[in-house]
């Protein structure tokens, strides 16, 4: 994916280029989303991708974000729209949780990320 071409918010996109610097491309997918806009996206996880996290900027601090993350398999026992919602946290924050929400097995908290003005 060439997150330069995307028509997202330049936050939106740095958080897209450290998510595949620190999980790499295979743990994680953008699709497109009943909620797609400019200053958010929604990611999946490749492999099961009713596991989702929906990142957004809308309401936070500057260079922070939102996430809300999805439990399928909570549904599937009877509990129904299980979501957990996080506000204003900084990107080294929602990669380590995304690390956790896309079960990534190789994650490692050795954080140096990109930034723009």
């Amino acid at each position: 994916m060439n997150i330069w071409t995307l028509n997202k918010h330049k936050h939106i996109k740095l958080l897209l280029l450290n998510l595949q610097k620190h999980l790499g491309n295979d743990h994680f997918q953008m699709v497109n989303s009943e909620y797609d806009d400019f200053f958010a996206i929604e990611l999946v996880k490749p492999d099961h991708p009713e596991v989702r996290a929906y990142i957004y900027i809308h309401g936070q601090q500057h260079h922070y974000y939102g996430i809300h993350l999805e439990y399928p398999w909570l549904d599937e026992n009877g509990i129904d729209d299980v979501l957990q919602d996080y506000e204003d946290l900084s990107i080294k924050k929602i990669i380590t949780i995304l690390a956790s929400h896309f079960e990534v097995p190789t994650y490692a908290d050795n954080y140096g990320a990109a930034r723009i003005q």
